[in-house]
């Protein structure tokens, strides 16, 4: 209560979100991965997907969501 209190509170978000406001998963980042490697655009993506292109291409980087690697 103290930290939202004098404004430092910061709820998790994304996959850490126990609420479900995640739009991503490892699945769907795999999906996005594959998407990209077929050459479809990120901006196309980050429509299909309801996220922003500046977090496809973070995804792409791998710059976010590293963890997740596509079979080869």
């Amino acid at each position: 209560m103290d930290c939202v209190a004098k404004g430092r509170f910061n709820p998790p978000v994304g996959i850490n979100n126990l609420g479900g406001g995640g739009k991503l998963n490892d699945e769907k980042v795999r999906e996005i991965r594959l998407r990209l490697l077929a050459g479809e655009t990120q901006q196309s993506i980050a429509e299909r997907f309801g996220v922003d292109q500046t977090m496809v291409s973070l995804i792409h980087r791998n710059r976010k969501w590293a963890h997740v690697e596509v079979a080869a």
